[in-house]
């Protein structure tokens, strides 16, 4: 019985040494395969990786689970927090930059808009300007045709004035002459006696005042060599001429007073269309003037726009490039950031696992330990029959 008892505790000893090996292999054994997993779940993302290195140093070199467990859920709150604070920042950066571009859009529209209607006036005001060039030049030549009339018209009076002038002499110094002539002969003609030699010397010097070329000279020496009838034909042939010459003087006069007349209304005619055209000319050129200096200003506002346009197209482009950058990268950022997350929420679920197993493991082994120690303790009592019995026996 003694053997059977000493049989007994070794197979105890062996069990309770075996349980522990098994609870110590099966430690191992999960520990590994929880490493396995961590490992590949490291291989998501840099933070993870780092992360998971932490936790296999740990526990490679004796740490326990739960410290391990307490560990990432330190990392998976910091990754999280993280992760709030790089989705706030990346809203507000992308949220400034998509007002900063709205904003920018917004004024280069109204810009483009402004210098449509700035390009639009710059064009119709050239064309004013064409126009009241050309209108101009018109009214310059009007004034020059005017002047050119006007000067023609006064060429054409003073010869007239001359013409008439000479005209007038000469029916006056006939009509003069003829006066004395016939006055003359009419007293000869009332004497009934023959011509003195003293009148016919004061007739002659009375003829000298007549051109030689003019008839009545003619006539009057001739009536000197006839008799009183032939006085009587002279004479009255004179008075004719006289009333001829004398009705001419007038009709003369006349025509220059309507000439005169005519003369003073195209001179009034040519001051009236000058004094009209040279205001048209002045409105104009103060036209022009005005529509040269609205366009300076539009020409200057052009250029002003035009810059700042620029200067906006490149603000939009830059704010469009740091937007375009902004989202990549903060989005990659956050990509990463949730993969981190999602990998330690993994691995803190492979721990956790790993640790549910471990205390199934270790409740079995105290479970196991305890059901032996009932076992042994039953043996040695039925050993102590058994030797007393062979005590007795022996």
């Amino acid at each position: 019985m003694r053997y059977a008892a000493l049989f007994l505790l070794a197979l105890i000893s062996f069990n309770a040494v075996y349980a522990v090996s098994l609870r110590k292999s099966s430690d191992a054994m999960k520990t590994s395969f929880a490493l396995e997993r961590l490992r590949f779940i490291g291989k998501k993302s840099p933070i993870a990786k780092q992360i998971i290195s932490a936790v296999e140093l740990h526990l490679t070199t004796g740490g326990l689970v739960d410290d391990v467990i307490d560990l990432v859920k330190q990392a998976q709150e910091d990754v999280a927090n993280r992760n709030v604070a790089l989705q706030a920042e990346y809203t507000a950066k992308r949220g400034a930059l998509e007002d900063q571009i709205n904003t920018t859009t917004q004024q280069l529209n109204e810009e483009n808009d402004r210098l449509a209607v700035v390009n639009d006036a710059i064009d119709a005001l050239n064309g004013q300007i064409d126009s009241l060039n050309t209108q101009i030049a018109n009214l310059v030549q009007q004034l020059q045709n005017l002047q050119a009339r006007e000067d023609a018209i006064n060429q054409a009076r003073e010869v007239d004035v001359k013409t008439y002038e000479v005209r007038k002499q000469r029916d006056e110094n006939s009509l003069a002459v003829l006066e004395q002539i016939i006055q003359r002969l009419l007293a000869l003609q009332q004497r009934g006696n023959a011509f003195l030699q003293v009148s016919k010397k004061e007739i002659e010097r009375i003829l000298k005042r007549i051109p030689k070329s003019n008839p009545i000279q003619a006539l009057v020496q001739l009536s000197t060599k006839f008799d009183e009838q032939r006085l009587a034909e002279v004479i009255s042939k004179l008075q004719t001429i006289q009333a001829a010459i004398q009705a001419s003087y007038i009709e003369d006069a006349n025509g220059e007073v309507a000439d005169k007349q005519r003369y003073d209304a195209l001179i009034q005619e040519i001051a009236t269309i000058r004094a009209q055209t040279q205001q048209q000319l002045a409105d104009a050129q103060q036209a022009l003037s005005d529509a040269e200096a609205s366009l300076a200003q539009f020409v200057q506002e052009q250029g002003n726009l035009q810059q700042q346009i620029a200067v906006n197209e490149g603000i939009l482009a830059d704010a469009q490039a740091a937007l375009a950058h902004t989202i990549a990268t903060y989005e990659a950022r956050i990509q990463e950031g949730q993969e981190a997350l999602a990998a330690i929420n993994l691995a803190l679920d492979v721990l956790q696992q790993n640790q549910s197993d471990l205390q199934g493991v270790e409740d079995f082994s105290n479970a196991y330990n305890a059901y032996q120690a009932g076992n042994s303790t039953d043996a040695g009592d039925d050993a102590g029959d058994d030797s007393g019995v062979e005590g007795e026996a022996f």
